[in-house]
């Protein structure tokens, strides 16, 4: 059985560095990812820290927080049998991968090692310099829990006493250095999310996705991208993020946990939890909130936002304009400053907007409303109720002119100014 043992650095740097994401990931995520790719059986994290992970790590590692010898001697070394192999690693190395995880076990089974590092020599150990990671077989850690040390934190010190001991110890060449990195300051973190940021990067240009800058694009790995969508440069891409074929997505765009269809151009915009659906194209500067669902054809223009909302297959709303917990049809006009008036100041109301309606420019639709097909609102109108099939609803107050006005407030102006002696 193979097992995986992450070891959380005591230092209060360190603790802030395993802890500033990479690519919108803790850097442990990664290495935890990699290891259940590559067939580990068990994950352990040990920490002297309480886990700020949340619920990332969850269902993937037992956590052993705050980390003691005692809990880890009972939750780990007393259910490990002579046979199991067991990888210790830093939690300060995100670079590991799959492959490098499996080479590490497999290197130190072929070669029946009792200890096996990478990259370096025993004789380095002796010199006393710490290797990245140490694999062990079940009985060598029993017997460094046994000995005076007693921690793995202390690993190192048993390893070099074993040098001279006669034990079996190896070294597995990896010929990635990149992904031995060891995150030790912030310098190694820039480092370390550069390195990162290309890896994922290459891998979708390799699958046909076209990145115009590969150092200035952000995407957290796991997200799907097809292929002939162009990323220009400045774009963040993050979370469940599903993109489709034929896509442009332009500079500065930020997507997070949204499915995004083909053929769909975006520009300079925010997407947070959203559907967009074909042939849609969105900005520039607009904002997909959460439950945004926009269906085929539809136009979101500049400074448009859109909210726990569907917007139906050729509806276009050029700009300046909420929408927010409505349900609008096929072929509508939204025109510019348009509001959806969902919130009382207690509860959110819904509004429903029909095929082929026009709500005029500078329009407040108070929720609830249901504006029914080929319905007109007219422009600067507040629209409290329905507004029937086919019907135009004006809703303003009586305009009424006041002659000689100007005039008049001029003259009132001069002798105000005079009795204030300006």
């Amino acid at each position: 059985m193979r097992k995986l043992i992450i070891l959380e650095n005591t230092s209060y740097q360190k603790k802030k560095l395993i802890h500033h994401k990479i690519n919108n990931k803790f850097p442990i995520e990664y290495i935890v990812d990699e290891a259940i790719e590559a067939d580990v059986d068990y994950i352990y994290l040990a920490s002297q820290f309480e886990s700020d992970f949340g619920d990332t790590l969850k269902g993937k590692v037992s956590l052993l927080t705050p980390y003691d010898c005692i809990s880890l001697k009972d939750e780990v070394v007393n259910n490990t049998k002579d046979e199991d192999v067991i990888l210790i690693v830093r939690a300060n190395t995100p670079l590991l991968t799959k492959n490098i995880i499996a080479e590490l076990f497999d290197d130190h089974e072929r070669n029946r090692y009792e200890i096996s590092m990478p990259n370096m020599k025993k004789e380095a150990i002796r010199d006393g310099l710490r290797p990245v990671a140490f694999v062990l077989n079940g009985t060598t850690l029993k017997e460094a829990f046994n000995a005076d040390e007693a921690c793995l934190f202390h690993l190192t010190d048993f390893i070099r006493k074993s040098f001279y001991s006669g034990f079996i110890i190896g070294e597995t060449e990896i010929a990635d250095k990149d992904s031995l990195l060891l995150v030790n300051d912030f310098v190694d973190l820039e480092k370390a999310t550069r390195l990162m940021n290309r890896r994922i990067n290459t891998g979708h240009m390799l699958n046909g996705v076209i990145i115009e800058n590969i150092d200035n694009v952000v995407i957290e790995k796991g997200v799907k991208i097809g292929k002939s969508t162009v990323i220009e440069s400045g774009t963040r891409i993050y979370g469940d993020t599903i993109i489709g074929e034929n896509c442009r997505i332009g500079f500065n765009t930020k997507i997070i946990d949204s499915k995004i269809y083909d053929n769909v151009d975006i520009e300079s915009s925010y997407i947070e939890k959203s559907i967009v659906e074909r042939y849609t194209n969105i900005g520039p500067y607009a904002r997909l909130r959460p439950n945004a669902h926009l269906k085929e054809n539809v136009h979101i223009g500049n400074f448009v936002e859109v909210k726990n909302s569907t917007v139906g297959e050729g509806t276009k709303a050029g700009h300046l304009t909420y929408i927010g917990d409505s349900d609008l049809g096929k072929d509508i006009n939204i025109g510019c400053g348009v509001v959806f008036v969902n919130y009382d100041g207690k509860f959110k109301h819904r509004s429903v907007v029909d095929d082929r309606a026009f709500i005029g420019s500078n329009a407040n639709i108070v929720a609830p409303v249901h504006v029914e097909e080929d319905g007109y609102v007219a422009a600067g109108s507040t629209i409290t109720s329905d507004v029937l099939k086919g019907n135009l609803a004006i809703e303003r107050a009586e305009r009424k002119d006041v002659d000689g006005y100007v005039e008049k407030k001029r003259e009132r102006d001069a002798k105000r100014s005079k009795d204030l002696g300006k």
